[in-house]
């Protein structure tokens, strides 16, 4: 006969905590359940915290058994599990936070066998975390990069950790390492390992390598577009821009149509973004070319408006006779609003810009 499947057998109550010291108990406590940088401080005198807070995550971790395979137990038993089970990975993140900032050898090693054995993949993501930011060990780096081979798709989350330190294992090296690996992801429609990359490479190497940007731009036409946008929209750097460029005009040049998602960026961007408007151009003829008048014209017409690029209107004006029908009204609105950016760009023939009459000196 088949046990019957309890909320127990993947979650247990939690001991109290133990020291001995009735002083550190309150301290740990705090950190636990706050994670207060003012307990975190008052720790930080003690030799003898930083066992403290190991023996008390490894309790934590001995309460929770393989959380996620709670979701295929009856309904009931889930949500009880459910109910606990934020608790449990707040104290574990927090406790695994705190460790860190006292890492011994001794530590450290216990931090890397929960992250490597535990079956629940909260506690593998907070810890693994964890030591990602602090740790200074390769050989730490190069256990943790092995979660991105995890095949679990419970632990997909804990494959980010891994990316993660495979980038801090030597951000120099991190594009000839990592390039090749993902560059299978591009097959699949969605990747949530190009997720982890682009968060471990923009966390962990600064300033970026150059070489990821025209990678990384291959990723708008796929269903990880929105993270590339998140990505790239504050990082309008001229490495950034020339590769999302070379992209909109490879993809005008072939009749593909406008990337919504690298359009925003490029709104985003607004005259920083001024290397690419020849290829947003292009974008804007072959949408004409196409008979279109939908986001893949008005797409790029509103990012040249966002550029303010003067220079771009004797472009625009020589294919004005291309807007007819439907695309004839945006794309003559947005020639209007460019041409006022050249006007007051540049001066009428034979006038210069009047000075500001001198300011009257105070009197009384």
């Amino acid at each position: 006969m088949q046990a019957m499947i309890t909320p127990a057998h993947f979650i247990r109550p939690l001991p109290p905590i133990a020291t001995g010291d009735p002083e550190l108990d309150q301290l740990v406590a705090r950190v636990e359940l706050e994670a207060g940088e003012d307990a975190s401080m008052l720790l930080s005198a003690r030799a003898d915290v930083g066992p403290a807070l190991l023996a008390r995550l490894e309790q934590v971790a001995s309460s929770v058994g393989d959380v996620d395979a709670a979701q295929a137990a009856e309904r009931s038993v889930y949500e009880a599990v459910f109910a606990e089970q934020e608790d449990r990975a707040g104290r574990l993140e927090a406790l695994a936070l705190a460790i860190v900032a006292h890492l011994t050898p001794a530590i450290e090693e216990a931090m890397l066998r929960l992250f490597e054995e535990h079956p629940w993949s909260a506690l593998r993501l907070a810890v693994g975390t964890a030591l990602v930011g602090a740790s200074s060990s390769r050989t730490t780096f190069e256990r943790l990069a092995r979660a991105m081979d995890l095949p679990d798709p419970k632990m997909i989350w804990v494959r980010d950790v891994g990316t993660a330190a495979a980038v801090r294992l030597d951000p120099k090296t991190a594009f000839d390492r990592l390039q090749p690996r993902f560059e299978g992801e591009l097959a699949s429609r969605n990747s949530y390992l190009a997720r982890g990359l682009l968060n471990a490479v923009g966390t962990h190497e600064t300033p970026i390598d150059p070489r990821w940007f025209p990678f990384f731009v291959r990723f708008y036409d796929h269903g990880d577009a929105a993270m590339m946008d998140a990505f790239l929209k504050g990082r309008p750097v001229p490495e950034a821009v020339d590769a999302l460029s070379a992209l909109v005009g490879e993809r005008a040049a072939t009749g593909k149509p406008w990337l919504p998602y690298a359009g925003f960026t490029l709104l985003a961007w607004g005259p920083k973004g001024r290397a690419a408007a020849p290829a947003v151009v292009a974008a804007v003829v072959a949408a004409l070319d196409q008979g279109v008048s939908d986001f893949r014209l008005t797409g790029p017409l509103n990012v040249l408006v966002a550029m303010d690029d003067p220079g771009v209107v004797p472009a625009l004006r020589a294919i004005l006779g291309k807007a007819t029908g439907k695309a004839k009204t945006p794309f003559q609105k947005a020639l209007k609003k460019l041409a006022r950016s050249e006007l007051s760009a540049t001066p009428g023939p034979g006038k210069k810009k009047r000075a500001s009459p001198p300011k009257k000196a105070r009197t009384g």
